[in-house]
């Protein structure tokens, strides 16, 4: 935390010095977010996400959620996902 925002490090790390564990406290936050709009389970290390579906319905395969779904809760968030190819 800097002057009582979440300050996102855009550097390497080089060492134990800077290394304040606060990705963790951030990603524990989305999951729980992700977690209020029926979105997971997910499971996280550090920056990390992984998201289990399973299909609501047979031969459709409809699910609760779908990737749209978890940026449109994580948009306003300003979470810097990876782009997608």
């Amino acid at each position: 935390m800097w002057q009582g925002r979440i300050y996102v490090q855009h550097v390497a790390i080089e060492g134990l010095a800077t290394v304040g564990g606060i990705q963790g406290m951030v990603a524990d936050a989305c999951v729980l977010i992700l977690k209020h709009h029926d979105i997971g389970p997910a499971m996280k290390w550090v920056d990390n996400f992984v998201f289990f579906r399973t299909p609501l319905s047979l031969p459709n395969h409809k699910f609760a959620y779908n990737l749209s779904d978890i940026l449109h809760v994580t948009s306003p968030l300003s979470i810097p996902w990876h782009p997608i190819t």
